[in-house]
């Protein structure tokens, strides 16, 4: 799924699926979301050849996300991998907000705790 940033303001139901990371449980699938205000799209492919594309620029829900992924044959992950994927996001996340600066509520990543903090 590619979608440009200013696209997904304009529908925050396809911007919600994105970044809750709803899109990203389906095994096979990958998101970008670039610059500029290029309509959400899925591309489908099989065999690495693509055979649809859907824009998403129309679409009103969730569940109509949900339905569409499935009838593209798209399966989610396995339970062990989205654990996997979900800590790894935590703790991406977690990195990411100590370095804007939101130190107060946090501990020190680990990734940072053999480096001598300013």
């Amino acid at each position: 799924i590619v979608a440009g940033k200013r696209a997904l303001e304009r529908n925050q139901v396809v911007k919600s699926f994105l970044d809750d990371y709803e899109a990203e449980e389906y095994a096979g699938v990958n998101v970008k979301q670039v610059d500029g205000s290029e309509s959400p799209k899925l591309t489908v492919y099989n065999g690495g050849k693509e055979v649809d594309q859907v824009d998403l620029g129309g679409v009103r829900s969730k569940s109509e996300l949900h339905r569409m992924m499935m009838q593209y044959g798209f399966q989610f992950r396995d339970s062990k991998e989205l654990h996997r994927m979900r800590e790894r996001r935590r703790q991406k996340e977690h990195v990411e907000a100590w370095n804007r600066g939101e130190k107060d509520h946090l501990k020190k990543p680990d990734y940072l705790n053999h480096r001598s903090m300013e």
